[in-house]
This record gives structure tokens, sequence and C-alpha cells, in this order.
């Protein structure tokens, strides 16, 4: 039986993100080595009581929108994760950069 997770993640749309947390985009599949446009969804992470950090994120992850790695950004909307797929070859084992760094960006991102 699958032990229940206590986070929800809440799809958000871009205009809704800050663009210093959009500029760490996805760049190129490490898989097939695809260079193109590489479709990003974010979502937020709402906890909603005691987890096991990064054991239930990616049991969510998994169960409700079907990714198993992501980018996880802190930010002031609280914790978003960022996940992608290659459209050529299906893999999540994808390379991201991020674009013109601002000196002043506040958010302190994490690749899982």
């Amino acid at each position: 039986m699958t032990k229940a997770t206590n986070i929800k993640l809440s799809k958000l749309e871009t205009s809704t993100i800050e663009q210093e947390i959009i500029k760490c985009s996805p760049v190129s599949c490490m898989s097939c080595q695809f260079k193109g446009s590489i479709p990003t969804q974010y979502y937020q992470v709402i906890q909603l009581g005691l987890n096991d950090g990064h054991d239930d994120l990616f049991r969510s992850m998994k169960e409700q929108i079907g990714h198993s790695k992501c980018i996880n950004i802190s930010s002031e909307l609280g914790d978003i994760i960022c996940v992608a797929r290659c459209p050529q070859c299906g893999s999540e084992e994808i390379f991201s950069d991020i674009y013109q760094p601002s000196p002043m960006m506040k958010h302190y991102v994490r690749i899982s």
C-alpha cells in the first residue's frame, strides 16, 4: 500500500511567477541532446502537514503530475517546482540554466 502524501501541487501560470524564476529554464535534453523548445510547467508546493521531505515531494510529483525530476525553487510565493519533459524522446533528464542572471536574484535554486 502506498503511503499518502501531505503535499499538494498546484499548477501556476507563468504570468503569476516572478521573471527571475522563469529565467531558470530548460536548455537541452541530456538523453538525446535535443536543443529546441522544451515545455515547462511550474507548480506551487503546498504543505498539508508533516511530511517526509523529498520522499513525499517525489511521491507527490509522480502521483499528481507524472514527473520524477524537478528543479526546486524557493520564492516569495513559497516553494515552487519546475518540471520539463523532452518533446523528442520523453526524458526528464533536462539541463537547465539561468538566462541573464540578475545580481539581485533572491531565489535559492536546487536541482533534484
